[in-house]
């Protein structure tokens, strides 16, 4: 016995995920660099130090990018 399986359309998962997107780029990076303004940079850079991987930090840096803009270090997300 063979069964027929009818899945739904991708179209507003694809929307949201798209959306989304959006809205981290608009909305949630002006919060973080917002937030990071306001933050003693130094303890920022020890943070990233003790807990984000050297190479991580250098591969980032290579791009012109500062660590906490991807790595959630304590003092960041507090």
């Amino acid at each position: 016995m063979s069964m027929k399986f009818n899945f739904p359309s991708p179209d507003l998962q694809i929307g949201f995920a798209l959306e989304l997107k959006k809205f981290r780029s608009v909305y949630l990076q002006g919060a973080l660099l917002e937030t990071i303004q306001n933050l003693d940079v130094t303890e920022i850079d020890r943070q990233l130090a003790e807990y984000v991987c050297k190479d991580d930090l250098s591969t980032l840096a290579k791009f012109g990018l500062r660590g906490e803009l991807l790595f959630p270090v304590p003092i960041v997300v507090a």
